[in-house]
């Protein structure tokens, strides 16, 4: 567990700055693809806040690395918004709160598995 709330925001932070590297590399990446008469990539986040349980699960024939958890399911679900919602990058109140300054709200979404819709925001995307 994250021990204080200055880290869990430090953490938070560091997810955002991933995520943002991430698309500056993708824009990269797809500028070369396009040079070489390739259709671009593209990708959508889901960046979300909590605790989780992760390590190696399975056998020693075949080992997996895995995180599982309540909040890293709500991450990967809002991943999954991403196209129909129309923002490469979504992130949950707790993410936005702790980082005002890179994210725009964007409504209300059911998402699979809670009760209730909860609040998503999305990345204010540089031009890349």
């Amino acid at each position: 567990a994250i021990p204080t709330s200055a880290d869990r925001s430090h953490q938070c932070r560091q997810a955002v700055l991933a995520a943002q590297k991430v698309l500056t590399d993708l824009a990269a990446l797809n500028h070369g693809r396009a040079q070489a008469n390739k259709s671009p990539l593209d990708i959508g986040i889901g960046i979300n806040s909590g605790q989780v349980s992760y390590g190696n699960i399975g056998s020693p024939g075949r080992l997996d690395f895995t995180v599982l958890g309540g909040a890293v399911n709500v991450a990967s679900r809002i991943e999954g918004l991403t196209k129909s919602i129309g923002h490469r990058v979504l992130a949950t109140a707790t993410i936005a709160e702790t980082n005002p300054e890179f994210f725009v709200a964007c409504g209300l979404h059911e998402v699979r598995g809670l009760a209730r819709p909860i609040e998503l925001f999305n990345l204010s995307e540089p031009n890349l």
